[in-house]
């Protein structure tokens, strides 16, 4: 049985988070600055452990949700406010797209990051855990997901917190247990993370997506920007249910456009994902197919939705940019559009109709949706 500890006592000098900074990331940028490791930051903030030695995954379960126990223990010890503390948990991102999306993931699954944000005291921002996290606006690079040295994908979990060993990758880059001696000690990867090599972003459609949904899940830009995270959801939910399909790829970045299959193929090691881009084909440890720690595929839609975002008449250019399947049955049902108080932008309607309509040509008048006749009483 898990059981809190007493609240802690006060500690002298507390930094503030960085904007939208992940929990994870800013215990670790405490523990950095009383120059102490992971898990012994976590007892000064009164935060119940589980996993010793492995204090990690104690830190992404309270990034997933902060308990009420958790919260009360944290604020006593740095004076921070219920709402710091939220802003810096996934159930704060989930809120940004307003019509009660849950994470029901663990954030390792869709982690990616910035090598050079990774550089002793840098910060992790917590939306390094969306889909969207595909390039880092500072920087003006890709962001990667796995070790290129051990292959290891990259989480939180995996990078070691002692002093002078923050920032390095805890995954084991010599052979699995199969292929070594017996009672043999597998090895650390032990690569600094803020030195592994990445592609420049060449896509300014890319880098202009990413800062428009970074700031949309920015407090204080919230209330006005929070559109522009559904539009996205709704066009990336639409390619990913194989609803439509992208047209044509003129992107000025030639690694994006390698990915770009303008018929259905398949090449070794990849796959087309139906979007009209070919995805790597990532196994995880568990043998499961995960493309969706791939940034430059996640980029490649960027480029495509990104110009759909920023267009002055988006139901055009969306048309223009992706063709609709015909073949596709759309049920309205899984489109966040139909089921919130936070739908897409008025701007994409037209398509939309368009799309319910089974490519039905396009119009530009607004439609308003009728309300359903109302039930006649039953016959007695």
């Amino acid at each position: 049985m898990l059981v809190s500890p007493p609240l802690p006592r006060r500690l002298p000098a507390v930094p503030q988070p960085a904007a939208v900074e992940s929990f994870f990331s800013w215990v670790d940028h405490l523990g950095h600055s009383y120059e102490v490791d992971r898990a012994s930051m976590m007892r000064a903030l009164g935060l119940a452990q589980r996993n010793r030695p492995a204090p990690a995954r104690d830190l992404i379960r309270y990034t997933m949700r902060m308990s009420e126990d958790a919260g009360r223990a944290v604020r006593a010890a740095t004076g921070l406010a219920g709402s710091d503390l939220f802003f810096m948990t996934l159930p704060y991102l989930d809120m940004c797209y307003g019509y009660g999306r849950r994470s029901s993931r663990r954030p390792k699954e869709t982690w990616a990051f910035c090598p050079q944000c990774l550089a002793p005291e840098g910060r992790w921002p917590l939306w390094w855990y969306e889909r969207w996290a595909a390039a880092c606006p500072v920087h003006r690079c890709y962001l990667i997901s796995r070790c290129p040295h051990c292959g290891t994908p990259f989480t939180p979990e995996r990078t070691a917190s002692h002093r002078g060993e923050s920032g390095r990758c805890w995954g084991f880059g010599d052979a699995p247990a199969s292929g070594r001696p017996p009672a043999a000690l597998r090895k650390h990867c032990g690569t600094r993370l803020w030195e592994i090599d990445t592609k420049p972003v060449r896509d300014p459609a890319v880098l202009h997506a990413v800062e428009r949904l970074r700031d949309s899940v920015t407090p204080p830009a919230l209330h006005t920007l929070g559109s522009c995270l559904s539009t996205y959801r709704v066009l990336d939910t639409l390619l990913d249910r194989q609803v439509v399909r992208v047209r044509s790829f003129h992107s000025p970045d030639p690694l994006l456009r390698r990915r770009f299959a303008s018929q259905r193929s398949a090449a070794r090691g990849r796959g087309d994902n139906f979007s009209g881009f070919l995805d790597p084909r990532n196994m995880t440890a568990d043998g499961i197919d995960d493309s969706l720690r791939d940034p430059i595929s996640r980029a490649c839609r960027l480029s495509v939705i990104g110009r759909i975002l920023t267009s002055d008449n988006m139901s055009a250019t969306a048309h223009d940019l992706l063709e609709i399947l015909r073949s596709t049955n759309a049920n309205t049902s899984f489109i966040p559009q139909y089921q919130g108080a936070q739908p897409a932008r008025p701007d994409l309607d037209g398509f939309l109709r368009a799309v319910f309509d089974q490519g039905a040509p396009y119009s530009s008048e607004h439609r308003t949706p009728q309300p359903p006749p109302p039930r006649r009483p039953p016959v007695t």
